[in-house]
């Protein structure tokens, strides 16, 4: 039986007897969370053939760990000790020794690691399950225990395993076999006052572990709950510890979460606490474009076509902000341009504007209004920044993304609920937080700015592959921006409406959001 989410090719088999389920189950929570996934017999179902499922299994693993106790030797047990044999043949078996007990030939007692106190039963856990005993693990840095990952390391070709349990361990999170949810449920203590120095991998290898304890979750309320119970427990956590580290440990495990949460459609989302929120959505069918008969409709929103957005991505809650934009700026030391296009009232057109900027756009803007006046050459900048300091991959949205996320299962003109006011309602952008927010948790998507896309400007979607990917065209300096700007009329303040502007200049009201790849659970 394939146990946990698959995340690795490497594969452990355990081999025991059914009496220390207990003991076992905890050493295989233990490996699963170094990223470890491990087989045993338990698994298999009636009518299959054991000796054929058991023989593939033992010939397919580059590690095996022997579970010897007492009854191993028992003669109405003669399977552990024919996997022992059969392993130990291929010069992959890791012999443990859980109980006093007289190995038999050809595997002698100081070869074996000794586990016989690693496992002990949390006295404080007497009403829950495993026959009224909750299995936790010794010290991770006992010699016993670190002799049996140093030897998993050697056969599975890894260097990671024993600094990784280390780290699971002094954070408290090893508790119970790994589960932090059920510590919290009981009222472990999880003690985030800990000495140990953390750096940076040990934080990314922290997200990894949390991030897979959630990956299976689904769309379903009972999946979202799951996340919202265990950040509670950490913020209660946060509440009654104090220190530096601690807080960095807490700030480490929402980190985690938000990692888990970004496989969830419908969750929102963080990767640092300075960039963009992003709301997860899962992609599925709909019609780009226009009908023939909807009002304001332009030759270049046709012929209508039905896209499948197959994959899963995630698109910032509002358009970047101007504090947003003003972190990227002070951290790489960008160059504002020189002019903008801006809105000259005397002459009541657009002009390029010498030493207007994203500071200076010709109207007030607050830390939450959306950044306008950056190219689309910049805001691709600013993607790649995010990238880097992510470790995910940002980008602008395609066309296709960005009016499935604008429609939000709408096929009118304007997704539901949304209101315009036609040309000149405002002499100026409005901070995100005061507009309407779509079914999709989108804010702003719709007359505030016009917003950046992935795609070089075409005519109309005779050519747009039916996945949505976006159309690059060498040679054509037109980007596509889309939803509309503070001084659109109505016509273009619909989710089809489209506009081509030259990718290396800024316009006071173009602005952009970011879309991330996620990976569906």
């Amino acid at each position: 039986m394939n146990s946990g989410t698959e995340i690795t090719e490497d594969r452990v088999f355990i081999s025991y007897r059914r009496r220390k389920l207990p003991q076992i189950a905890a050493m295989k929570r233990r490996l699963e969370a170094l990223s470890v996934k491990c087989w045993y017999d338990l698994g298999l179902d009636a009518g299959d053939d054991w000796r054929r499922t058991v023989n593939e299994k033992l010939e397919s693993v580059p590690a095996g760990v022997i579970a010897f106790t007492p009854d191993v030797f028992d003669e109405t047990s003669p399977w552990v000790l024919y996997e022992a044999e059969f392993l130990r043949d291929r010069k992959v078996a890791v012999p443990t020794l859980f109980e006093q007990c007289k190995l038999q030939p050809p595997f002698a007692r100081d070869h074996a690691r000794n586990l016989e106190q690693w496992f002990q039963p949390y006295s404080g856990a007497a009403h829950l399950p495993h026959e009224g005993r909750a299995w936790t693990s010794g010290p991770a840095n006992s010699i016993e225990w670190q002799s049996v990952l140093k030897a998993l390391e050697s056969l599975l070709g890894r260097s990671n395993l024993t600094g990784l349990d280390e780290i699971i361990y002094r954070t408290g999170l090893a508790c119970f076999g790994g589960d932090l949810e059920l510590a919290i449920e009981h009222g472990f203590d999880l003690d985030l006052r800990t000495s140990l120095q953390p750096n940076l991998d040990d934080l990314v290898r922290l997200q990894i572990i949390l991030s897979d304890w959630l990956a299976a979750a689904s769309e379903s309320e009972p999946a979202r709950s799951r996340v919202r119970f265990i950040e509670a427990g950490v913020s209660r956590l946060v509440r009654t510890h104090s220190g530096a580290n601690a807080q960095f440990w807490a700030d480490g495990v929402r980190k985690g979460l938000n990692a888990a949460a970004s496989k969830i459609p419908g969750s929102e989302f963080r990767d640092l606490e300075t960039s963009p929120a992003m709301r997860v959505l899962a992609g599925r069918s709909f019609r780009i474009g226009s009908p023939d008969h909807e009002v304001g409709r332009s030759s270049d929103e046709g012929p209508q076509k039905e896209i499948q957005l197959k994959h899963q991505f995630a698109i910032a809650v509002t358009p970047t902000t101007v504090a947003q934009w003003r972190d990227f700026v002070d951290e790489t030391g960008l160059s504002d341009p020189a002019a903008i296009v801006s809105w000259n009232h005397e002459a009541r057109s657009w002009r390029l504007t010498q030493g207007a900027s994203w500071r200076a756009p010709g109207f007030e803007q607050g830390d939450t209004h959306p950044v306008v006046g950056v190219s689309w050459d910049h805001a691709k900048l600013y993607c790649q920044w995010l990238t880097d300091m992510t470790g995910q991959t940002y980008r602008l949205p395609t066309e296709a993304e960005w009016e499935f996320a604008a429609r939000a299962g709408s096929d009118g003109p304007l997704p539901d609920g949304v209101e315009v006011a036609g040309a000149s309602a405002r002499a100026g952008t409005a901070a995100c937080i005061t507009l309407h927010k779509s079914s999709f948790g989108l804010i702003g998507m719709i007359g505030n700015v016009w917003e950046w896309c992935e795609d070089s400007w075409v005519r109309g979607y005779s050519d747009l592959a039916s996945s949505g990917e976006p159309r690059v065209r060498a040679g054509q300096p037109l980007r596509v921006a889309r939803g509309g700007g503070w001084r659109s009329p109505e016509l273009d303040l619909r989710c089809a409406a489209r506009k081509g502007f030259y990718h290396a200049e800024g316009h006071s009201h173009v602005g952009f959001r970011v879309v991330r790849h996620v990976v569906a659970s």
